[in-house]
Parts: structure tokens; C-alpha cells; sequence
């Protein structure tokens, strides 16, 4: 059941053109998944992303991934089948976790072989480990099958919530910031 719970993310994930950063965002805030969708972030400017995106291409590891996968976790350690994602601090772990988990259900899907997921911290040796569970698919395929539903609807209402104050989206959300 497990497998085909996990073909059939995978399918979804095909279907509706999501990729990991949607399952971190939907877990975070539904008007950050919808401006995602949208392709409405300006992500690129926030200092936190630009560290992040200066650390991935400064901090050599290994576990390249190649090309045309149809998924882009930060590393694939093909032989122990772990996906691996870099953060640059260990906050928001939920979400965090469910963006490595959906790269691990993704492969698990395309090989047919169980894989699970690593969330590293730059600069520490800390690593969180996740297993795909049936719990883990039944929750990424509800936020797949919401994704067209919130894709083809109006903003959601922006809430106020704790992480407002550091989201890469918040100039859209709050304008008067």
C-alpha cells in the first residue's frame, strides 16, 4: 500500500508540477503556498534565502544530484537511498521535514525501494532524520490534491502568524511593511 501511495504522490506531484518547496510553504502558511504557485515570491531578495543560496553553492558536499529526475533535493546518497536537504538553521522542522519527505516518497515511488530523508543544518553536525510513513503520504497527498484547489482560487486571506516577521513573502502579504 505504502508503494502505491507513493506512486501515486509522485503522480500527483507530475500532474499539478510541484516540487518540495510547495510542501515546505503549505505546511508554513497557505498564502505562501498560493503565492508559490503563483510564482508571485520575491524570495531571491530576502537576506535569509540569499545566505542560503550563497551557502549551497559555497559548502562543497557530496551527493550531487543529477538531471532529470524530476525532483531537486539538495543531495541523493543513492546507495544508502537518503534524500538530503541543507538548511541553514533547524526552525520550522515540520516543514523542513515535509519537503525532504516529499523527495523521499518521490523516489520511493520511482524506484519501487523504500527511501527516507535528511534535513543538515550548515555549519553543525546536526541531522535530522524522516521516515516515509503511510501518516507522511496520506499528508502529502492531501496538500498535492489541494494544490490545484488553491492554485485556481483567489489569494488566501493573509493571517498574522509567528513567522510573518522573518518570511521571505511578507512585503507581499503586508504591504505596509
Amino acid at each position: 500500500m505504502m508503494l502505491q501511495k507513493a506512486r501515486y504522490l509522485r503522480d500527483l506531484a507530475e500532474q499539478y508540477d510541484l516540487h518540495g518547496l510547495y510542501f515546505q510553504h503549505v505546511a508554513l502558511c497557505r498564502r505562501r503556498a498560493w503565492l508559490h504557485l503563483a510564482g508571485a515570491t520575491h524570495a531571491v531578495r530576502n537576506s535569509r534565502v540569499q545566505r542560503g543560496l550563497a551557502l549551497h553553492q559555497t559548502e562543497k558536499r557530496p551527493g550531487e544530484v543529477p538531471k532529470g529526475l524530476g525532483i531537486a533535493p539538495d543531495a541523493i546518497d543513492f546507495e544508502r537511498r537518503v534524500v538530503i536537504e541543507r538548511k541553514g538553521t533547524a526552525r520550522a522542522a515540520d516543514a523542513v521535514s515535509r519537503q525532504a519527505l516529499f523527495y523521499a516518497a518521490f523516489m520511493t515511488g520511482a524506484t519501487g525501494e523504500p527511501w527516507s530523508a535528511e534535513v543538515q543544518v550548515y555549519g553543525s553536525r546536526n541531522t535530522m532524520t524522516y521516515h516515509v510513513t503511510e501518516e507522511v503520504l496520506d499528508q502529502l497527498i492531501r496538500d498535492a490534491i489541494d494544490s490545484s484547489e488553491l492554485a485556481a482560487d483567489v489569494a488566501p486571506a493573509a493571517k498574522r502568524i509567528r513567522l510573518c516577521n522573518t518570511c521571505s513573502c511578507r512585503l507581499i502579504c503586508w504591504e505596509e511593511e
